[in-house]
């Protein structure tokens, strides 16, 4: 914007001596005058305002020269963790590059946006048109246990977390949630799963048919990982049957195994985790 400064002494002849002018009121968003060119691309010759050349025997175009300007980035968590970095230096009309780092518990990050609320979402390929310092905002969205506890009335002091127990039912907060009990009234006794076993013959041979079975309510933002082990003291084999489970239809795990050897036992066990 602006206008390029008149050289009230213009035209020359050949000889002469110019002094170059300044910028005058020109000025470049995101951008600082550094001198003139002789050619537009900043390829001729460079001549710094208040600098003299002798007129040719042609006319001479000056062409203004500019360099990006750099601002510093910062970054605002929005409730979330100390961002790492916390801020960053971008360069008008270059894409911001790699943005910083942030989390917070029970929430899921939607990414960083020029306002708190609202806003437009600057990625590492937005390019940078904000001609000073500035804030990044972190967005968040709240996971589907989160949005659960959210609507629980919770007594002061109770633990709210995903493995909290804070009516101590033996239930984990996560494992009411699933089967949409309460957190806060104890659910002593109830059973969110069933085990029974039957002996049936497989290619003639004896086996135990064990089988696990549960009704979850609630599966959003939720993970079904099946635990066995023949041996409690040995580490348990995982079957992730999320895929395979629905909101209120039962589901079944069918275990079968050899326990005809003296002793021999089996141990089924359901645990629920939130996705990632």
């Amino acid at each position: 914007g602006g206008e390029a400064p008149t050289d009230p002494n213009s035209p020359y002849t050949a000889g002469a001596t110019v002094t170059v002018l300044n910028a005058g009121s020109l000025a470049k968003t995101g951008h600082t005058f550094t001198g003139w060119n002789t050619a537009a691309d900043g390829t001729g010759t460079s001549y710094a305002p208040g600098e003299t050349f002798s007129m040719p025997e042609v006319n001479v175009t000056l062409y203004a020269q500019w360099v990006a300007n750099s601002y510093t980035v910062a970054f605002d968590s929005n409730g979330g963790a100390a961002p790492e970095p916390a801020s960053k230096p971008a360069t008008f009309g270059q894409p911001y590059g790699a943005l910083a780092a942030t989390s917070r518990n029970g929430y899921l990050f939607q990414g960083w946006f020029t306002a708190a609320e609202g806003g437009a979402q600057v990625t590492e390929a937005t390019v940078v048109s904000t001609a000073e310092d500035h804030t990044l905002y972190a967005h968040w969205e709240p996971t589907p246990y989160q949005s659960w506890s959210d609507s629980v009335a919770w007594n002061p002091g109770d633990d709210t977390a995903p493995t909290g127990d804070p009516d101590g039912d033996g239930l984990a907060n996560l494992i009411e949630y699933a089967f949409n009990l309460s957190p806060v009234e104890s659910n002593a006794g109830v059973a969110v799963t069933t085990v029974s076993t039957r002996t049936v013959e497989v290619e003639g041979q004896t086996r135990t048919r064990a089988t696990l079975t549960f009704t979850p309510r609630n599966t959003n933002g939720l993970r079904f990982i099946v635990e066995s082990t023949s041996d409690l003291t040995a580490e348990w084999t995982q079957t992730d049957v999320t895929d395979q489970v629905q909101a209120n239809v039962p589901f079944t795990f069918t275990d079968t195994v050899d326990l005809t050897g003296s002793g021999a036992k089996r141990f089924l066990r359901l645990r629920v985790v939130e996705t990632p």
